[in-house]
């Protein structure tokens, strides 16, 4: 379509006002220079890329917005918009599948189910139920106006931590109030109760036959790797080999260099190209060794690890769950007041610039005051229940880091 580029143009513009914003949150405010200036036991290139995959997930929706808003349907007809999202999401998952299997690593394959899970709830939860709460208030008239059962199934489905899908209310499509990002959620939370048991492939070279019996469930379901397909599982395996292969040093230097950047940057894009973004089978063979050379260490000319992008990793998950709900409820309450069919796309570029600036504030504080404190609180069952002391970790090179 001939206004495809302008499109995509327009959502890049949020990437930038967001950058922006984020670089002037990085000197100004003393919390987050105090969060950035700690960068023990941190791979600092991780949590840029973080960042960055947070806002390609918000340029992914603003299209998608625009589009809803001219034309009622929540799709874009550009394949690259699409792999914005879908490909963030994806990078998502292998990053989750590199740092807790390093962490089964050292710990030799024994994982404490107690520890992960309830860390892992204190980490999501509680920004979770924010943003649940306001998706409940803005659909709360519809939820009271439908049947006793149907609004009973839609807030417990909307509680549930994105363990459940959300099911959409009478007319409701609850799509449009958040982007319907909680349903990575449902892939990340079946991960991390599958861990503890699937641990025990974490020693020696395991893993490798455990990357296999995924693939071939994988290849043996006859489903296609379309979106929230079983394709979205092989991306966590991309994490799992990191893990163990990035042990080596000289292969963490290898992937490290200029030339690494350059030449895993170049495969992204011929391959985006000559499959015109073709899906997820294509986006994963495309970003793996984009991945790889990340969880190496590779800063991509110093992107990574600029203040800016690493506190955009520090507040990705605010970001990733709260940026939808900002930018609908801005674009719904502006709707009364302007015809979006009759509004040159330069002006929505404009409006975007103010959205994603006041995203990344508000993101900057409901990390400040709602997912800081509930890191910092320590749950007195999980240092009774925890890691036996008796496990002496095996070094590896997967520092700790925050996680979403």
């Amino acid at each position: 379509m001939s206004d495809q580029l302008p499109r995509i143009l327009s959502a890049i513009v949020v990437v930038f006002a967001c950058v922006f914003m984020a670089s002037v949150m990085a000197r100004k405010s003393g919390f987050y220079r105090g969060i950035l200036g700690d960068s023990v036991d941190r791979e600092l290139p991780l949590d840029g890329a973080r960042g960055l995959l947070a806002l390609a997930v918000l340029a992914h929706h603003s299209d998608f917005a625009h589009q809803w808003l001219t034309t009622g349907r929540w799709e874009s007809n550009s394949s690259l918009i699409v792999f914005f999202g879908q490909g963030a999401v994806l990078v998502f998952f292998m990053i989750t599948g590199y740092l807790f299997w390093g962490k089964a690593m050292q710990a030799m394959g024994r994982v404490s189910s107690i520890t992960l899970w309830m860390g892992r709830l204190r980490r999501l939860g509680p920004l979770y139920i924010f943003s649940a709460l306001l998706v409940l208030l803005v659909s709360l008239p519809t939820v009271l106006a439908s049947s006793w059962h149907d609004g009973a199934q839609y807030v417990i489905h909307l509680s549930s931590l994105g363990l459940l899908k959300w099911t959409n209310l009478n007319e409701l499509d609850s799509t449009t109030l958040n982007g319907g990002v909680q349903w990575s959620l449902w892939f990340e939370w079946r991960f991390y109760l599958v861990l503890p048991l699937v641990a025990w492939f974490a020693v020696e070279r395991r893993v490798f036959i455990l990357c296999g019996l995924v693939i071939a469930w994988v290849l043996s379901t006859k489903s296609s790797f379309g979106t929230l397909g079983t394709g979205y599982w092989t991306a966590f395996l991309p994490g799992l080999l990191a893990a163990h292969l990035l042990q080596k040093e000289s292969a963490r230097k290898r992937l490290t260099t200029h030339f690494a950047a350059i030449s895993v940057l170049v495969w992204c894009i011929v391959v985006l190209v000559l499959t015109k973004c073709g899906g997820i089978r294509w986006s994963l063979v495309a970003l793996v060794p984009v991945f790889f050379a990340v969880a190496a260490g590779n800063t991509f000319f110093g992107i990574l690890s600029h203040p800016a992008t690493r506190l955009l990793g520090t507040i990705s998950y605010s970001v990733y769950l709260l940026h939808c709900i900002i930018l609908m409820g801005v674009l719904k309450a502006l709707k009364f007041a302007f015809d979006f069919n009759q509004l040159p796309l330069h002006y929505y570029s404009v409006l975007l610039i103010g959205i994603g600036a006041f995203v990344i504030v508000a993101c900057s504080v409901s990390y400040r005051w709602i997912e800081h404190p509930a890191l910092k609180w320590r749950i007195p069952i999980v240092g009774k229940l925890g890691s036996p002391a008796s496990i002496r970790p095996r070094p590896v090179s997967v520092p700790q880091s925050q996680t979403v």
